[in-house]
């Protein structure tokens, strides 16, 4: 075990792996610097480097918004509501997403639909705003962000405050601002118009995330099932709107993009209080393990529409009882020692063949119709030299230990050496010889079949990489 852990994490990749952290902390010291400068000249203090960063939800006074341990089964209760209303935001972005795919890929439609959702985000703020009676009074109210629209004079829409500030205020807003400012017919309305809202926007052709969104969403639910518990509850001091506001904010994220440790220290820093990270962690812990039961995470999600080609540290359940056979490609797109520039030609154009590397074999001299795995030449290889009509070359191919040249056979001829890949030549033989899949840093492995003789192999196929279990160099499969 220890001697192929070796061989699978080399030394010089755990030196990558060191250097690479250290530039990334080295990248965020120079970020931080440079943005608490920028921020402290914007601010009016020059050189004050004691911003607090770009996201600031405030502090919350946790002498008078304590929690007990009769919270803890609320806290797992909104867990799961944020689980199931992430699950059902996942779900509708992800329908609408494949019809976007399927019917809405030209670029002028993606435009019309990014005016279209402004002008229907834009309406429907107008429409609820106008329609809403929820106006409160100015004169003693701690209200940070009050917008009058549709209000007589000394008094504040509440439904404007939530919708037409930025988010980012809004989310202040709902956190902070003191019982009795929102109307809960006000809270319910907008999470359901907001819900949809950020549900059609986000996938479009445009700068736009589910961050700050999801924050709000969770933010105002959040904040009205805080209300509801008071009226339950009788006003008692520990359900306070603006506490179970940021549990519901930490729910519905954790809902959507199903990350754990991460939010958790996002949210404790945007708040600057780490007396909240135990029921952090347990509404977003509970939010994943609700979703995780119903779809997948919104980025998981993305990835696959996106055909991103990304592994999983995990191979997919069906794939243990499938065979290399089941899924390589036959018969074999590969290329001889000595191949025509036409052929060459004519199998990168084919797009049956649209593979990253081909096989390089030759003729078995015992006069058999089988051929013998030589090498692997990559796509790009061979586009560089038919571009620039190379007659000698010698150049890595991408991997220790294998090299490839090219020279002049004949006019019209390519001549391709590619060496023994490491692993490639002679194997020991075994009582049952099976087929083998080899895979190195391409995106293509090959499968071989021993021939019966010593290091007489014969190429029977090729298959994807992505099909196969990552943590797997050599995979060997039945017949």
């Amino acid at each position: 075990g220890g001697r192929e852990a070796g061989h699978e994490f080399p030394h010089w990749l755990s030196m990558n792996a060191l250097l690479l952290l250290f530039l990334k902390f080295f990248a965020s010291m120079i970020s931080t610097f440079t943005l608490n400068s920028i921020l402290s000249i914007y601010h009016g203090n020059p050189w004050d480097l004691s911003s607090p960063g770009l996201i600031n939800f405030g502090r919350f006074d946790t002498e008078k918004m304590g929690y007990t341990i009769q919270e803890i089964p609320i806290f797992i209760f909104m867990g799961v509501v944020g689980g199931i209303l992430g699950a059902l935001f996942n779900s509708l972005n992800y329908w609408l997403t494949m019809f976007r795919i399927r019917y809405i890929h030209r670029p002028c439609l993606q435009v019309l639909e990014a005016m279209l959702v402004g002008a229907v985000t834009a309406a429907v703020g107008f429409v609820m705003i106008y329609s809403s009676q929820d106006c409160q009074p100015l004169q003693g109210n701690r209200v940070t962000y009050p917008l009058q629209l549709f209000c007589a004079d000394g008094e504040y829409n509440s439904m404007a405050t939530a919708f037409f500030n930025t988010p980012e205020k809004s989310v202040v807003s709902l956190f902070h601002d003191p019982p009795g400012t929102y109307n809960p017919m006000t809270l319910g309305m907008f999470t359901l118009v907001y819900f949809f809202l950020a549900c059609w926007t986000y996938g479009l052709t445009v700068s736009a995330g589910v961050f700050i969104p999801s924050l709000l969403i969770g933010a105002a639910w959040g904040r009205l099932f805080g209300i509801s518990l008071s009226y339950i509850t009788s006003g008692w001091i520990w359900a306070d709107p603006g506490k179970y506001a940021l549990m519901g904010a930490a729910a519905q994220l954790g809902g959507i993009v199903r990350m754990t440790l991460s939010l958790t220290v996002i949210m404790m820093e945007a708040t600057g209080n780490v007396t909240y990270g135990f029921p952090i962690m347990l509404v977003l812990m509970t939010a994943k393990i609700v979703g995780d039961y119903f779809v997948e995470g919104l980025y998981d999600m993305h990835i696959q529409l996106q055909s991103v080609p990304f592994l999983h540290w995990e191979a997919p359940v069906t794939s243990h009882s499938l065979t290399a056979r089941e899924v390589m490609s036959t018969p074999v797109t590969c290329l001889r020692r000595v191949e025509k520039v036409g052929t060459i030609v004519d199998i990168l154009s084919d797009t049956s063949s649209n593979h990253n590397g081909f096989p390089v074999v030759e003729s078995v001299p015992d006069g058999s119709q089988t051929s013998a795995l030589r090498g692997l030449i990559l796509r790009s290889q061979l586009i560089v030299l038919l571009k620039h009509k190379v007659r000698s070359l010698l150049a890595p191919c991408g991997c220790p230990g294998r090299a490839l040249s090219a020279g002049v056979a004949q006019p019209g001829w390519l001549r391709i050496t590619a060496n023994f890949l490491p692993g490639t030549g002679g194997s020991k033989s075994e009582p049952h010889p099976r087929p083998s899949v080899k895979c190195r840093t391409s995106c293509l492995c090959w499968i071989r079949e021993p021939l019966g003789g010593r290091g007489k192999e014969s190429l029977v196929g090729t298959v994807p990489r992505a099909p196969l279990v990552p943590s797997s160099r050599q995979v060997f499969v039945e017949r």
